[in-house]
Order: C-alpha cells, then sequence, then structure tokens
C-alpha cells in the first residue's frame, strides 16, 4: 500500500509554495510580490486554504500570506533582494516541491468535478 504523502509546513507555508509555484517562469526563481500578490492569488489562496482544511475563511489573506512570506525567507527558502524582488533558493525548490506533492492528495477529490 503506498504511503500517503504529508504536508510538513502551516497551511499558510503551502499555500504560499503553490502560489509563488504558479507565478514562477521556465524555472526562473525570481518573482515579485505583485505577481504573488495578484487578486486571482488572493482568490486562490482562499479556495486551496478550504482544500487544506483550513478551519475559518482568512479575513486578511494578503496579511497572512506577506507574513508567510517573510516566515520562508526566515527559514532559508525564499531570499528577499530588494523592491519586491525575491528568489527562490535551491532549499525553497526542495521544500516547494514536497509541499506541492503532499498537497496534492487533498486536491484529488476534486479533480473529477
Amino acid at each position: 500500500m503506498a504511503q500517503k504523502a504529508i504536508i510538513t509546513s502551516s497551511n499558510w507555508e503551502t499555500i504560499a509554495f503553490i502560489l509563488i509555484d504558479k507565478v514562477l517562469v521556465l524555472n526562473n526563481p525570481h518573482f515579485t510580490r505583485t505577481q504573488l500578490m495578484s487578486s486571482d492569488n488572493m482568490d486562490s489562496a482562499i479556495t486551496i486554504s478550504k482544500i487544506l482544511g483550513h478551519k475559518k475563511r482568512p479575513t486578511h489573506p494578503e496579511e497572512t500570506l506577506q507574513k508567510t512570506i517573510q516566515n520562508l525567507r526566515d527559514k532559508g527558502y525564499i531570499e528577499f533582494l530588494g523592491q519586491g524582488e525575491y528568489k527562490v533558493t535551491e532549499d525553497g525548490f526542495n521544500k516547494m516541491e514536497e509541499e506541492i506533492q503532499a498537497a496534492k492528495d487533498f486536491f484529488k477529490p476534486f479533480a473529477s468535478k
């Protein structure tokens, strides 16, 4: 029997990794705060939080995501380059891949809808 993947980060770290992966272009590790905080991504963040089982609807997803980005920076997963630009580190790519793979189990029930 296959072992089910487990999300090891907070729901919001997983959400941040999913959104970062969404805005990265052709393996370029750079992204901007503007890209990440787009209204489309904020809508996605709320939807993803529900799928991951977040108990309440976030009232300020932009603030929560910004704090999460700071936490990812503090953990060494992303680097702040200044003027709203970030870079995903090698450890960040590895963690992002791990979290996205683990999150896929949560999305399977929605894939057939």
